[in-house]
Parts: C-alpha cells; sequence; structure tokens
C-alpha cells in the first residue's frame, strides 16, 4: 500500500514538473522571438529591493544598470533571489536597440525559471521512481538500463545544479560567479557546482563499469 502511494505521489510530481517545463518552454520560446534582434551588453548591479519576507528568509529582486550610447538605463529581475551579489558586479543584458530602455536579464526570466523548476521536479522524481524498480528487480542487475538509471542520476544532478548556478548568477562561469558574489553568499555556491561534479562522476563511473563488464558477459 505505502508503495503505491509513494508511485502515486511521485508520478503526481512528475506530471507537475512536465506542465512546468511546457510553460517554461512556452515563455522562453516566446521570449526568444520576441528578444532575437536585442543586442548585448553588460549590467552592473545597482540596488536591491525586498520581494518577499517571512520568519524563514527573504528573498530580492535586483536592478542592474546599463548604458546605451551614453545614456543609463536599468532592468530587474522578474523574480526574487534570496542571494544577493557585491554591487556593482556584472550580468549580461540584453536590449532592444531601437528603444534600449527594453531590456531583459540573462537567467533573470520567469520562462528559464519555470524551465529549471520542471526540470527538477520531473527529473529528480523520475529518479527516485526508477530506483524503486531497480531495487525491486525489474532491471537486471548491472545490465544497460540500470546503467541507463545511474548515468540518469548523474543528469538529474548536473542539470540541478547548471540550472541553479544560471538562474541566480545568469552564467555558468564558476570564475565569474566567484567573483560577483562575496564570502560568505559565494559558498552557497557551491552546492550547485559540487552537484555538477557529483552528477559527472555519476555519469564516468557508470558508464566505466557497465562497459568493464560487458566484454565478460559477452566471453562467458
Amino acid at each position: 500500500m505505502k508503495t503505491k502511494i509513494s508511485i502515486l505521489l511521485l508520478s503526481v510530481s512528475i506530471l507537475c514538473g512536465i506542465l512546468l517545463l511546457f510553460f517554461g518552454i512556452r515563455d522562453t520560446s516566446r521570449q526568444n522571438e520576441l528578444h532575437r534582434d536585442f543586442e548585448e551588453t553588460p549590467g552592473f548591479l545597482s540596488g536591491s529591493r525586498v520581494y518577499s519576507s517571512d520568519a524563514e528568509k527573504t528573498s530580492y529582486i535586483l536592478t542592474y544598470s546599463y548604458q546605451v550610447d551614453g545614456r543609463e538605463y536599468t532592468v530587474s529581475t522578474e523574480y526574487g533571489t534570496g542571494t544577493v551579489p557585491k554591487q556593482g558586479s556584472q550580468r549580461t543584458v540584453w536590449y532592444n536597440p531601437s528603444r534600449p530602455e527594453e531590456a531583459v536579464l540573462a537567467g533573470g526570466g520567469t520562462g528559464e525559471l519555470l524551465l529549471f523548476m520542471g526540470g527538477l521536479f520531473t527529473g529528480v522524481p523520475l529518479a527516485i521512481l526508477l530506483g524503486m524498480l531497480a531495487a525491486s528487480g525489474r532491471f537486471a542487475e548491472n545490465g544497460f538500463l540500470h546503467c541507463a538509471l545511474d548515468i540518469g542520476v548523474g543528469v538529474v544532478l548536473m542539470g540541478a545544479g547548471a540550472g541553479a548556478l544560471y538562474i541566480i548568477g545568469g552564467t555558468l562561469d564558476l570564475g565569474k560567479i566567484w567573483e560577483t558574489f562575496a564570502p560568505p553568499r559565494v559558498f552557497l555556491l557551491l552546492i550547485p557546482a559540487l552537484m555538477i561534479l557529483a552528477g559527472a562522476f555519476q555519469m564516468v563511473k557508470s558508464i566505466f563499469l557497465w562497459a568493464k563488464r560487458v566484454p565478460g558477459k559477452r566471453n562467458t
């Protein structure tokens, strides 16, 4: 009974993740279509304001300044973040050359956030569900499907870590992220970085072990 309830809850989570992915892909596609003629320029953090606050945490809207033809403009993130970069830190801005005041931030759109959340809500429950099936003996031990499951866990870890870094910092360049966030806040970003490394290790290890066992199976 507990197993059936767990499978049901995981299935609901996966369904919610698929819906989030759908809306994320839709919104990102629309934004890319609208912004395909935009040009790139550096933006610099000029301020922040409280987005939401409760007993557990406070999140902030970040505002960046950028210049076009000697005039200064500002653009803000579309959602709150609990990690505030150093004042003056840099982030890529995409602006409309015909209307420079119209701009978006790299990693600062709701579509990208929906994609990240959808990936988590789909990938994590799916990995757990497949793990339950593997534990029940549905997959041959050390077989291809078992290897694919291990690789899938690695992909989920890497995707979650990379997505978190991009949403928070607007880039996947660890050097730039290190320069952007002042200690001790920068050390919080080591968590998604370690997730990427753990996922890569899991993938390489799984592929290596499976490839190593295949010749032995063929020789028997």
